[in-house]
């Protein structure tokens, strides 16, 4: 995906081709292959515009050049041919500010526009501004609907969410085994605060058997992780001599 390949070729696709209505056939795994592999074959979909080369290229130009303009430029052209993973991160870039100007207005839309296509990420950020009211009235039931979909289509962060609704006992009830279940689903993906608080679960044995050997096990995966929280539950039952 890093790799920069003719560039000259890239920038003239994004400023003066119209936009090709062609399907997009290719996932972002796909056309990074064809990139790497197969130049030619690259160029010709630039040339196109197709939506996942088109995909591509944005992400060429925010990661090496740098370039939110022409990154945004061919985002677009990409999610305006209902291409969902550039739907989504356009969402975001209007979410976060990022190249652009912050707009929960236009964040919403585009995460809609692939909520739509069923991208588990884009209904967990539904899920979230309606949960926070961010661009939109606060609405937690309509936040919770989408945590529950973007949860059984797999998405990690609308399981740990969900999971801890049902650990706390938040505008759900209380239930251990559903939270367990959630929890397990997202540390399966390396989802680190799901890893800490299955972790916590074995400590105090909320809802499972209570197993130390097991919480540090879970606690070490979250430290590796990047949560420095993990880390020092780690060290704790390290130094209390679990194995």
């Amino acid at each position: 995906m890093r790799k920069i390949l003719c560039f000259v070729l890239i920038l003239l696709a994004c400023q003066f081709f119209a936009v090709n209505q062609c399907k997009a056939e290719y996932s972002p795994d796909d056309i990074a292959e064809i990139a790497s592999n197969d130049p030619e074959e690259f160029n010709k979909l630039v040339k196109e515009e197709n939506p996942a080369a088109m995909y591509y290229s944005a992400s060429v130009f925010f990661f090496e050049f740098e370039d939110t303009e022409k990154a945004l430029s061919c985002l677009k052209k990409s999610a305006n041919q209902n291409y969902v993973y550039a739907q989504n991160d356009l969402g975001s870039m209007y979410f976060y500010g990022q190249g652009v100007k912050k707009d929960y207005f236009k964040a919403k839309e585009w995460y809609e526009k692939a909520a739509e296509q069923n991208y588990p990420e884009a209904k967990f950020r539904l899920g979230m501004m309606y949960d926070h009211g961010l661009g939109v009235k606060q609405n937690r039931q309509k936040a919770d609907e989408y945590f529950k979909q973007a949860a059984e289509l797999g998405n990690p962060n609308g399981q740990f969410i969900l999971g801890t609704m049902y650990f706390e006992g938040e505008r759900v009830k209380q239930d251990y085994h559903k939270a367990k279940e959630l929890f397990e689903k997202a540390a399966e993906q390396d989802l680190a605060p799901a890893q800490l608080n299955l972790g916590l679960m074995y400590l105090s044995g909320l809802g499972v058997k209570q197993n130390h050997h097991k919480a540090k096990e879970l606690f070490g995966k979250a430290c590796d992780n990047g949560l420095q929280r993990g880390c020092d539950q780690y060290r704790e039952l390290n130094e209390r001599g679990v194995k």
